[in-house]
């Protein structure tokens, strides 16, 4: 999950939760680079007419993690470089840990994030909705952290290994691959193939690279920025 924006959702912007019900649970997953904007704002009195019970505590904010029921638990899940503003608190957890979970280099409702434009009002008849990148200057500038580290010996080519491959797709043969960038380089290359079982990444043309080095996707500055979108110098600016 990437380069979304969650706004204005009575409950959690996003939620991953379990019950005893399901096949699977929401583990292992990648949720990285989005906005969560004004969500869990759900009323004592809508929720009464909605469901006949209190707002939950893990519905209230931006992000859900919930064990309901069942003997599967909700864990390893990556949360990086999101920003949280403006929601009653970031996390909603139900018998869930952050722990449990890979958590770093968020925007956790720290202040203004400086947002370009965030005054219009929620309205859903009106498709008008607030411009969520980030102004230069905002303080979610360059403050992200790499997805991941190089594991390979230093060296260059195309082929390298990395600590979680998982951040990264090859397309799989729909789309172009993704394009990365090394930590303190300006360069970037495809990705041809990732290999998920050794976590191996083959791109489109040759990098040099050393050891835990961090990897991530094209940034402008000194590193990721966070949120849904990357500042980029000059008039004009764009998505991740």
């Amino acid at each position: 999950m990437r380069f979304n924006c969650f706004y204005g959702n009575n409950s959690a912007g996003l939620m991953l939760g379990v019950t005893r019900n399901y096949t699977s649970c929401p583990s292992d997953n990648r949720i990285y680079s989005n906005t969560f904007y004004k969500n869990g704002s759900i009323t004592a009195e809508l929720a009464k007419a909605l469901y006949n019970d209190t707002p939950s505590r893990e519905s209230t904010c931006g992000l859900g993690l919930a064990h309901w029921s069942g003997s599967r638990g909700v864990a390893g899940n990556a949360i990086k470089n999101n920003i949280f503003h403006g929601n009653p608190k970031p996390y909603g957890l139900y018998k869930v840990t952050l722990e449990a979970q890979i958590v770093a280099g968020n925007w956790e409702e720290a202040g203004d994030p400086l947002f370009v434009e965030e005054q219009t009002p929620l309205d859903p008849t009106n498709p008008k909705v607030p411009d969520l990148r980030l102004r230069p200057g905002s303080p979610c500038v360059d403050k992200g952290v790499f997805l991941t580290q190089v594991a390979s010996p230093d060296g260059s080519g195309t082929v390298f290994q990395v600590a979680d491959a998982g951040y990264f797709t090859d397309g799989w043969n729909i789309i172009d691959g993704d394009r990365i960038q090394l930590e303190g380089s300006v360069e970037s290359a495809r990705v041809m193939k990732a290999d998920y079982e050794t976590n191996t990444l083959t791109l489109d043309r040759p990098l040099a690279w050393k050891r835990n080095q961090g990897v991530s996707l094209p940034f402008a500055g000194a590193a990721p920025d966070v949120g849904a979108y990357e500042v980029i110098p000059g008039p004009a600016q764009a998505g991740k």
